[in-house]
Protein backbone atom coordinates (compact mmCIF):
# COMPACT_ATOMS: atom_id res chain seq x y z
CA UNK A 1 0.00 0.00 0.00
CA UNK A 2 1.72 3.25 -0.84
CA UNK A 3 -0.66 5.74 1.21
CA UNK A 4 1.12 7.77 3.70
CA UNK A 5 -0.46 7.48 6.58
CA UNK A 6 -0.10 3.36 6.02
CA UNK A 7 3.74 3.85 6.32
CA UNK A 8 3.45 5.78 9.65
CA UNK A 9 2.62 2.28 11.22
CA UNK A 10 5.48 -0.01 12.53
CA UNK A 11 5.72 -3.19 9.81
CA UNK A 12 3.86 -5.60 12.24
CA UNK A 13 0.69 -3.16 12.66
CA UNK A 14 0.02 -3.00 8.73
CA UNK A 15 -1.41 -5.92 8.16
CA UNK A 16 -3.82 -5.27 10.73
CA UNK A 17 -4.81 -1.77 9.00
CA UNK A 18 -4.80 -3.33 5.81
CA UNK A 19 -7.01 -6.18 7.03
CA UNK A 20 -9.51 -3.55 7.98
CA UNK A 21 -9.31 -1.89 4.88
CA UNK A 22 -9.71 -5.66 2.80
CA UNK A 23 -12.75 -6.26 5.25
CA UNK A 24 -14.48 -3.04 4.73
CA UNK A 25 -14.16 -3.43 0.80
CA UNK A 26 -15.15 -6.73 0.82
CA UNK A 27 -18.13 -5.70 2.66
CA UNK A 28 -19.28 -3.07 0.32
CA UNK A 29 -19.67 -5.34 -2.22
CA UNK A 30 -22.15 -8.05 -0.83
CA UNK A 31 -25.85 -8.07 -0.62
CA UNK A 32 -26.46 -9.11 2.13
CA UNK A 33 -26.75 -6.74 5.25
CA UNK A 34 -25.24 -7.65 8.44
CA UNK A 35 -26.40 -6.45 11.65
CA UNK A 36 -23.50 -4.75 13.22
CA UNK A 37 -20.12 -4.34 11.13
CA UNK A 38 -17.84 -3.43 14.56
CA UNK A 39 -15.70 -6.44 13.51
CA UNK A 40 -14.33 -4.45 10.35
CA UNK A 41 -13.05 -1.80 12.51
CA UNK A 42 -11.56 -4.26 15.15
CA UNK A 43 -8.19 -4.34 13.47
CA UNK A 44 -7.58 -1.23 13.13
CA UNK A 45 -8.52 -0.27 16.75
CA UNK A 46 -6.20 -2.48 17.92
CA UNK A 47 -3.11 -1.32 15.71
CA UNK A 48 -4.37 2.37 17.07
CA UNK A 49 -3.30 1.58 20.77
CA UNK A 50 -0.37 -0.07 19.76
CA UNK A 51 0.70 3.11 17.27
CA UNK A 52 0.16 5.91 20.22
CA UNK A 53 2.47 3.58 22.15
CA UNK A 54 5.21 3.68 19.37
CA UNK A 55 3.81 7.61 18.91
CA UNK A 56 4.50 8.87 22.41
CA UNK A 57 7.40 6.97 22.62
CA UNK A 58 9.04 8.36 18.75
CA UNK A 59 7.85 11.74 20.41
CA UNK A 60 9.84 11.01 23.79
CA UNK A 61 7.06 11.72 25.89
CA UNK A 62 7.28 8.38 27.04
CA UNK A 63 10.26 6.48 28.79
CA UNK A 64 11.56 2.99 27.07
CA UNK A 65 10.17 1.39 30.46
CA UNK A 66 6.54 3.12 30.29
CA UNK A 67 6.85 1.76 26.62
CA UNK A 68 7.45 -1.65 27.09
CA UNK A 69 5.09 -1.51 30.28
CA UNK A 70 1.42 -3.48 30.36
CA UNK A 71 0.00 -1.13 33.26
CA UNK A 72 0.63 2.41 31.35
CA UNK A 73 -2.71 3.84 30.99
CA UNK A 74 -2.86 5.24 27.16
CA UNK A 75 -6.72 6.63 28.43
CA UNK A 76 -5.84 8.61 31.19
CA UNK A 77 -2.36 9.82 29.21
CA UNK A 78 -4.51 11.47 26.44
CA UNK A 79 -7.58 12.56 28.76
CA UNK A 80 -8.54 16.28 28.64
CA UNK A 81 -10.00 16.26 31.41
CA UNK A 82 -7.97 14.58 34.14
CA UNK A 83 -8.48 16.97 36.87
CA UNK A 84 -5.64 19.22 38.04
CA UNK A 85 -4.51 17.01 41.19
CA UNK A 86 -4.10 13.91 39.02
CA UNK A 87 -2.28 15.21 36.17
CA UNK A 88 1.09 13.73 36.69
CA UNK A 89 4.00 13.11 34.65
CA UNK A 90 2.36 10.45 32.82
CA UNK A 91 -0.57 12.70 32.08
CA UNK A 92 0.58 13.58 28.54
CA UNK A 93 -2.49 15.20 27.02
CA UNK A 94 -0.52 18.71 27.92
CA UNK A 95 2.81 17.56 26.29
CA UNK A 96 0.48 16.53 22.74
CA UNK A 97 -0.73 19.57 22.91
CA UNK A 98 2.18 21.89 22.92
CA UNK A 99 3.97 19.71 20.75
CA UNK A 100 1.57 19.07 17.92
CA UNK A 101 -1.62 21.91 18.78
CA UNK A 102 -4.89 21.97 20.03
CA UNK A 103 -6.82 19.80 17.02
CA UNK A 104 -4.20 16.96 16.96
CA UNK A 105 -4.48 16.68 20.60
CA UNK A 106 -7.94 16.35 20.40
CA UNK A 107 -8.37 14.27 17.18
CA UNK A 108 -6.10 11.80 19.23
CA UNK A 109 -8.17 11.85 22.13
CA UNK A 110 -11.78 11.33 20.19
CA UNK A 111 -10.47 8.63 18.46
CA UNK A 112 -9.10 7.29 21.53
CA UNK A 113 -13.29 7.59 22.89
CA UNK A 114 -14.82 6.01 19.49
CA UNK A 115 -12.01 3.26 20.12
CA UNK A 116 -13.60 2.74 23.42
CA UNK A 117 -17.25 3.13 22.45
CA UNK A 118 -16.57 0.26 19.70
CA UNK A 119 -14.57 -2.19 22.26
CA UNK A 120 -16.08 -1.77 25.50
CA UNK A 121 -19.76 -3.23 26.05
CA UNK A 122 -21.55 -1.60 29.05
CA UNK A 123 -25.14 -3.20 30.52
CA UNK A 124 -28.19 -1.50 28.64
CA UNK A 125 -25.66 0.59 26.38
CA UNK A 126 -25.91 -2.16 23.26
CA UNK A 127 -24.88 -0.51 20.02
CA UNK A 128 -24.54 -1.64 16.32
CA UNK A 129 -22.08 -0.14 13.98
CA UNK A 130 -23.79 0.19 10.29
CA UNK A 131 -21.41 0.14 7.39
CA UNK A 132 -21.27 3.43 6.35
CA UNK A 133 -20.77 4.39 10.67
CA UNK A 134 -17.78 1.21 10.43
CA UNK A 135 -16.36 3.68 7.16
CA UNK A 136 -16.13 6.55 8.93
CA UNK A 137 -14.17 5.26 11.99
CA UNK A 138 -12.00 3.70 9.73
CA UNK A 139 -11.62 6.82 7.97
CA UNK A 140 -11.41 8.96 11.47
CA UNK A 141 -8.51 6.63 12.99
CA UNK A 142 -6.50 6.91 9.80
CA UNK A 143 -6.99 10.82 9.56
CA UNK A 144 -5.19 11.10 13.22
CA UNK A 145 -2.43 8.09 12.44
CA UNK A 146 -1.83 10.94 9.81
CA UNK A 147 -1.72 13.38 11.49
CA UNK A 148 0.53 11.93 14.44
CA UNK A 149 2.93 10.90 11.51
CA UNK A 150 2.99 14.67 10.25
CA UNK A 151 3.58 16.00 14.01
CA UNK A 152 6.58 13.51 14.64
CA UNK A 153 8.61 14.34 11.95
CA UNK A 154 8.30 18.42 12.74
CA UNK A 155 9.32 17.29 16.45
CA UNK A 156 12.06 15.18 15.79
CA UNK A 157 10.52 11.46 16.06
CA UNK A 158 11.26 9.02 13.41
CA UNK A 159 9.72 7.44 11.31
CA UNK A 160 8.85 3.20 11.52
Amino acid sequence: MNQKWYHFLSNSLQPLALLSLQLLRREKEQTQELANYDFIVFPLVKAYETFLKDYLFSLKLIPERTYRSKKFSIGRSLNPDVRLEQRDEFWLYDDLHRLCGEHVAREIWDAWLMRNRLIHLYPGEVQTTSLAQAENKINQLIRVIELCGHCAFENGGEKK
